[in-house]
């Protein structure tokens, strides 16, 4: 059955996905009881349903090696595979540790790693349980020339691992494997309007702005979260002197780094953010020696609607964090409005 899925790219292995056989249609949710499979076709990636019986494993202190178990059926996600051999990749919502499973024949098992407290004697010990170690030497173990060390306990290098056993057993370099999650990169030019200046912080004159920024999606579980930086340059911010009393059009120019996420799914969305925003002004040229240059530090919240994540409207920077330039500002400052459009670079 082919369709779309929500796909959340997803760090916590799940246990439903929601799914429509076209995009005019309510969405339906199937759980891992009831489907076998699913698979992405943009991402190559296969995800199957499987009983688990996970140890969890908390901060308590043992006395022994801990036993407690859970079982549930949940999609995990198929990393590797040389077609006799299946590696998965899951992370449980119990406790989101991660953890391998392997598939060869008939068999499936877990690759087990695990730490916990023990006591003895009323002395605690960090006691670490490698069985993989042993089951991946078990695993490779009569093929010719294969003679690797067991690999750290991390996706990249098991597959490493199981990629050179490959190699030493067929010939063959290429093993068909998912691909590695990454974040978005998006770059994007935005211009606006502008009121912050160097003396009268929340004067309402319009200064026209314009800037750059660098937009970076986090993978999984948080693709709706972003960290983003970006330069705006405004070429009217009002310099005030003084010395002289007297205010002028000057160049101002601001650096702001803040951390935002997106709500919702649709292809318009709202999104919210929060960061810092540091503008300066400087004097003009011939008396940068003698009249200071302004710095001030801001509270940058900011609130927007976006478009595919291209096309945005972003209202930012209502309040002040301080200012070296004026003891007695306000603490709400006038907003910056900006439209900005952003493309996906990577």
């Amino acid at each position: 059955m082919r369709g779309y899925i929500n796909n959340k790219d997803w760090d916590i292995s799940p246990t439903q996905i929601a799914f429509k056989k076209d995009l005019c249609q309510e969405e339906q949710i199937f759980t891992a009881e009831q489907i076998s499979a699913f698979y992405i076709e943009t991402d190559q990636s296969i995800f199957e349903s499987h009983q688990l019986k996970l140890l969890i494993v908390t901060s308590d202190l043992y006395a022994s090696i801990p036993n407690t178990y859970v079982e549930q059926k949940e999609f995990i996600e198929r990393i590797w595979t040389n077609g006799a051999i299946n590696l998965y990749r899951e992370k449980s919502p119990r406790d989101e540790r991660e953890r391998f499973f392997i598939s060869q024949s008939n068999r499936f098992y877990e690759l087990v790693n695990f730490k916990y407290n023990k006591i003895k004697d009323g002395q605690q010990y960090s006691v670490t349980i490698d069985e993989y170690k042993d089951q991946l030497a078990q695993l490779t173990a009569g093929t010719s020339g294969f003679s690797a060390s067991a690999p750290t306990y991390f996706s990249s290098q098991i597959i490493k691992y199981l990629n050179a056993y490959n190699e030493k057993l067929t010939g063959h370099k290429q093993v068909k494997q998912s691909t590695e999650r990454k974040m978005a990169i998006f770059v994007g030019l935005g211009a606006g309007i502008e009121r912050l200046n160097s003396y009268d912080l929340n004067r309402r004159d319009n200064d026209f702005t314009a800037g750059l920024a660098v937009r970076v999606h986090f993978p999984r579980n948080h693709q709706r979260s972003y960290l983003k930086a970006s330069y705006f340059m405004t070429p009217n911010m009002y310099y005030y002197n003084i010395y002289t009393e007297k205010g002028q059009p000057q160049w101002g120019s601001a650096a702001e780094v803040s951390v935002g996420t997106y709500i919702g799914l649709a292809k318009v969305q709202p999104f919210i953010s929060v960061g810092f925003g540091h503008y300066w002004i400087s004097p003009p040229s011939s008396k940068r020696i003698l009249y200071p240059t302004y710095n001030y530090t801001i509270l940058q919240p900011s609130v927007g609607i976006s478009y595919k994540k291209c096309l945005e409207l972003e209202v930012s920077h209502f309040a002040s964090l301080f200012f070296k330039s004026r003891a007695d500002a306000t603490f709400f400052v006038q907003p910056r409005i900006s439209l900005n459009y952003y493309i996906k670079i990577k």
